[in-house]
Protein backbone atom coordinates (compact mmCIF):
# COMPACT_ATOMS: atom_id res chain seq x y z
CA UNK A 1 0.00 0.00 0.00
CA UNK A 2 2.65 2.37 0.83
CA UNK A 3 4.30 1.60 -2.75
CA UNK A 4 1.32 2.78 -4.08
CA UNK A 5 0.39 5.54 -2.51
CA UNK A 6 3.93 6.81 -3.39
CA UNK A 7 3.27 6.68 -7.14
CA UNK A 8 0.26 8.07 -7.04
CA UNK A 9 1.52 11.34 -5.44
CA UNK A 10 4.23 11.25 -7.51
CA UNK A 11 2.02 11.24 -10.49
CA UNK A 12 0.22 13.33 -9.55
CA UNK A 13 2.60 16.15 -9.15
CA UNK A 14 3.38 15.46 -12.84
CA UNK A 15 -0.08 16.14 -14.00
CA UNK A 16 0.18 19.32 -11.72
CA UNK A 17 3.22 20.77 -13.16
CA UNK A 18 2.16 20.42 -16.70
CA UNK A 19 -0.95 21.82 -15.74
CA UNK A 20 0.90 25.09 -13.75
CA UNK A 21 2.87 25.42 -16.72
CA UNK A 22 0.51 25.07 -19.50
CA UNK A 23 -1.09 27.91 -17.81
CA UNK A 24 1.93 29.88 -17.04
CA UNK A 25 2.80 29.55 -21.33
CA UNK A 26 -0.87 30.71 -21.64
CA UNK A 27 -0.65 33.64 -19.74
CA UNK A 28 2.35 35.29 -21.36
CA UNK A 29 0.72 34.57 -24.73
CA UNK A 30 -1.76 36.73 -23.40
CA UNK A 31 -0.03 39.34 -22.05
CA UNK A 32 2.13 39.47 -25.79
CA UNK A 33 -0.91 39.86 -27.20
CA UNK A 34 -2.01 42.73 -25.31
CA UNK A 35 0.99 44.45 -25.83
CA UNK A 36 0.73 44.10 -29.37
CA UNK A 37 -2.17 45.28 -29.29
CA UNK A 38 -1.04 48.35 -27.36
CA UNK A 39 1.24 48.59 -30.58
CA UNK A 40 -1.55 48.14 -33.11
CA UNK A 41 -3.65 50.70 -31.48
CA UNK A 42 -0.93 53.05 -31.44
CA UNK A 43 -0.24 52.45 -34.86
CA UNK A 44 -3.24 52.85 -36.66
CA UNK A 45 -5.42 55.87 -36.66
CA UNK A 46 -8.96 56.03 -35.18
CA UNK A 47 -11.69 55.76 -38.16
CA UNK A 48 -14.42 58.64 -38.74
CA UNK A 49 -17.48 57.07 -38.97
CA UNK A 50 -19.02 56.57 -41.71
CA UNK A 51 -16.03 54.90 -43.58
CA UNK A 52 -15.99 53.41 -46.73
CA UNK A 53 -13.96 49.74 -47.08
CA UNK A 54 -13.25 50.04 -50.86
CA UNK A 55 -12.27 46.90 -53.00
CA UNK A 56 -9.02 46.89 -54.40
CA UNK A 57 -7.43 48.78 -51.69
CA UNK A 58 -4.09 50.12 -51.11
CA UNK A 59 -1.56 49.91 -48.74
CA UNK A 60 -1.13 53.31 -48.38
CA UNK A 61 -1.06 55.05 -44.71
CA UNK A 62 -1.58 51.97 -43.47
CA UNK A 63 0.41 49.41 -40.77
CA UNK A 64 1.84 45.96 -41.77
CA UNK A 65 1.08 43.26 -39.28
CA UNK A 66 4.67 41.21 -38.83
CA UNK A 67 3.72 37.87 -38.69
CA UNK A 68 7.29 36.82 -39.28
CA UNK A 69 8.83 38.62 -35.92
CA UNK A 70 6.39 39.81 -32.96
CA UNK A 71 2.95 39.17 -34.64
CA UNK A 72 2.95 35.72 -35.18
CA UNK A 73 0.83 35.24 -32.41
CA UNK A 74 -1.56 36.27 -34.21
CA UNK A 75 -0.86 34.39 -37.44
CA UNK A 76 -3.95 31.58 -36.45
CA UNK A 77 -6.68 34.46 -35.95
CA UNK A 78 -6.01 35.86 -39.71
CA UNK A 79 -5.69 32.56 -41.16
CA UNK A 80 -9.02 33.76 -43.11
CA UNK A 81 -7.35 37.06 -44.13
CA UNK A 82 -5.73 35.91 -47.35
CA UNK A 83 -2.36 36.70 -46.97
CA UNK A 84 -0.24 40.04 -45.64
CA UNK A 85 -2.44 42.07 -43.82
CA UNK A 86 -2.17 45.44 -43.20
CA UNK A 87 -3.90 47.51 -40.60
CA UNK A 88 -6.60 50.33 -41.67
CA UNK A 89 -7.89 51.99 -39.31
CA UNK A 90 -9.28 51.74 -35.20
CA UNK A 91 -13.05 51.48 -34.41
CA UNK A 92 -13.40 54.57 -31.83
CA UNK A 93 -15.32 52.86 -29.33
CA UNK A 94 -13.01 50.01 -27.37
CA UNK A 95 -15.03 49.78 -24.13
CA UNK A 96 -15.56 46.16 -24.85
CA UNK A 97 -13.33 44.99 -28.00
CA UNK A 98 -11.26 46.01 -30.48
CA UNK A 99 -12.32 46.52 -33.56
CA UNK A 100 -9.53 46.74 -36.89
CA UNK A 101 -10.38 47.64 -40.46
CA UNK A 102 -7.50 45.95 -42.64
CA UNK A 103 -6.42 45.31 -46.30
CA UNK A 104 -4.97 41.91 -47.63
CA UNK A 105 -2.99 42.75 -50.65
CA UNK A 106 -2.78 39.02 -51.70
CA UNK A 107 -6.71 38.55 -51.75
CA UNK A 108 -6.96 41.29 -54.17
CA UNK A 109 -7.27 44.21 -51.64
CA UNK A 110 -10.22 43.11 -50.10
CA UNK A 111 -10.29 45.20 -46.74
CA UNK A 112 -11.72 43.09 -43.91
CA UNK A 113 -13.02 43.71 -40.44
CA UNK A 114 -11.20 41.86 -37.32
CA UNK A 115 -12.24 42.27 -33.56
CA UNK A 116 -10.48 40.93 -29.99
CA UNK A 117 -11.97 41.07 -26.59
CA UNK A 118 -9.96 42.46 -24.02
CA UNK A 119 -7.90 39.93 -23.06
CA UNK A 120 -6.57 39.47 -26.79
CA UNK A 121 -8.20 36.91 -28.16
CA UNK A 122 -10.28 37.15 -31.01
CA UNK A 123 -14.03 37.45 -31.85
CA UNK A 124 -14.40 37.45 -35.38
CA UNK A 125 -13.52 38.08 -38.74
CA UNK A 126 -15.17 39.16 -42.02
CA UNK A 127 -14.20 40.62 -45.28
CA UNK A 128 -15.89 43.55 -46.37
CA UNK A 129 -15.81 43.31 -50.30
CA UNK A 130 -17.10 39.82 -51.85
CA UNK A 131 -14.61 40.41 -55.07
CA UNK A 132 -16.79 40.51 -57.56
CA UNK A 133 -15.37 43.55 -59.79
CA UNK A 134 -12.17 41.44 -59.53
CA UNK A 135 -13.60 38.21 -60.90
CA UNK A 136 -16.01 39.92 -64.09
CA UNK A 137 -14.86 39.52 -67.63
CA UNK A 138 -15.49 41.53 -70.43
CA UNK A 139 -15.44 45.31 -71.21
CA UNK A 140 -16.38 46.77 -67.63
CA UNK A 141 -17.98 50.13 -68.18
CA UNK A 142 -18.30 50.22 -64.61
CA UNK A 143 -17.58 48.81 -60.96
CA UNK A 144 -17.98 49.58 -57.47
CA UNK A 145 -18.37 47.68 -54.66
CA UNK A 146 -17.48 48.50 -50.78
CA UNK A 147 -19.16 47.84 -47.18
CA UNK A 148 -19.74 51.28 -45.04
CA UNK A 149 -19.25 51.22 -41.58
CA UNK A 150 -21.87 53.76 -40.35
CA UNK A 151 -21.38 55.61 -36.40
CA UNK A 152 -23.91 53.27 -35.53
CA UNK A 153 -22.21 50.57 -36.33
CA UNK A 154 -24.46 49.27 -39.03
CA UNK A 155 -22.53 47.52 -42.39
CA UNK A 156 -23.53 48.88 -45.87
CA UNK A 157 -22.55 46.67 -48.59
CA UNK A 158 -23.08 48.03 -52.18
CA UNK A 159 -21.69 46.57 -55.85
CA UNK A 160 -22.90 47.64 -59.02
CA UNK A 161 -21.11 46.81 -62.34
CA UNK A 162 -22.20 47.00 -66.20
CA UNK A 163 -20.46 44.92 -68.83
CA UNK A 164 -20.61 46.37 -72.57
CA UNK A 165 -22.42 43.72 -74.06
CA UNK A 166 -20.81 40.96 -76.64
CA UNK A 167 -19.94 40.80 -80.82
CA UNK A 168 -21.66 43.59 -82.62
CA UNK A 169 -24.71 43.83 -79.38
CA UNK A 170 -24.88 47.55 -77.90
CA UNK A 171 -26.97 45.71 -74.81
CA UNK A 172 -25.25 45.94 -71.36
CA UNK A 173 -24.91 43.53 -68.73
CA UNK A 174 -25.33 45.27 -65.06
CA UNK A 175 -25.96 43.48 -62.52
CA UNK A 176 -26.61 45.44 -58.53
CA UNK A 177 -26.58 43.80 -55.09
CA UNK A 178 -26.65 45.27 -51.48
CA UNK A 179 -26.57 43.70 -48.05
CA UNK A 180 -27.49 45.44 -44.39
CA UNK A 181 -25.33 43.75 -41.45
CA UNK A 182 -23.82 44.87 -38.02
CA UNK A 183 -20.89 44.92 -35.78
CA UNK A 184 -22.75 44.46 -32.42
CA UNK A 185 -21.86 45.31 -28.75
CA UNK A 186 -19.97 42.78 -27.85
CA UNK A 187 -17.38 42.78 -31.51
CA UNK A 188 -19.67 40.03 -33.61
CA UNK A 189 -20.11 41.08 -36.84
CA UNK A 190 -22.82 39.90 -39.37
CA UNK A 191 -22.47 41.61 -42.72
CA UNK A 192 -26.13 40.31 -43.42
CA UNK A 193 -27.17 38.46 -46.57
CA UNK A 194 -26.87 39.50 -50.06
CA UNK A 195 -30.10 41.29 -51.94
CA UNK A 196 -30.32 41.38 -55.87
CA UNK A 197 -31.89 44.49 -56.70
CA UNK A 198 -32.73 46.67 -60.13
CA UNK A 199 -30.28 48.39 -62.02
CA UNK A 200 -32.44 51.53 -62.29
CA UNK A 201 -32.61 51.76 -58.34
Amino acid sequence: MIGISFFYCTDSKKVTDKVDGSNLVDKKHKVSKLERLKVWTDSTHILELPFRANFDTTTEGTFRVKFWEADSIFSSDFRNAGGDVYLMGLLSDTTNFYGFTFVSVAAAGNPGLITFDKTGNRIDLKRLTKENCYIIVGDILLCKEYTTINKDWSLDYYFKSIVAGEGESTDTVCSHSISRGLVNKIGEIDVGQITQIDCKD
